[in-house]
């Protein structure tokens, strides 16, 4: 995303944010926004666009964003605003934080997941111990080639 902000608009960002940005914890804690919110990020919107809250308040602190890279919180804290808990990276830093911290949805936790992930961890290990695919397909009501890929590792664990 283009992240249209004029240096000269700083003052005005930071007088808009302000009001909604808990610092009461200090500097090196989080500082919530308190504002609007998407049910997971808070949103702000400026000059004609909506943004996550945490953006602005990167940009509020005179720091210019990479086209190409998004602005990422090392606190783990997706309603923190702290420019120091804030950094750019890119789209494949962003998915590598979220599977090591175990915040995907993958598996029942996706909308779009079919399997637990205990059935195909059960089938993965049944199947290296040596049981047929065809008592696995039967019993799991599945096809060969899923039970062949879960195996592999061709697809993920989770069930998707």
């Amino acid at each position: 995303m283009k992240h249209p902000i004029d240096p000269r608009d700083v003052p005005l960002l930071q007088a808009l944010l302000d009001p909604f940005i808990d610092k009461s914890r200090g500097p090196k804690n989080c500082w919530p926004w308190t504002g609007a919110s998407n049910g997971r990020y808070g949103t702000v919107y400026f000059k004609g666009h909506n943004y996550g809250s945490h953006v602005l308040a990167y940009l509020a602190d005179r720091k210019k964003i990479r086209q190409e890279l998004l602005v990422l919180h090392n606190c783990d804290n997706s309603i923190c605003c702290n420019p120091a808990h804030l950094f750019q990276g890119t789209h494949g830093r962003n998915a590598k934080d979220r599977e090591r911290r175990n915040r995907g949805c993958y598996g029942t936790r996706n909308h779009l997941g079919k399997y637990p992930i205990q059935m195909v961890e059960e089938a993965r290990r049944r199947y290296w111990a040596g049981e047929s695919p065809t008592a696995l397909t039967s019993e799991y009501k599945l096809s060969r080639n899923l039970i062949y890929l879960w195996a592999s590792n061709r697809i993920r664990a989770h069930g998707i």
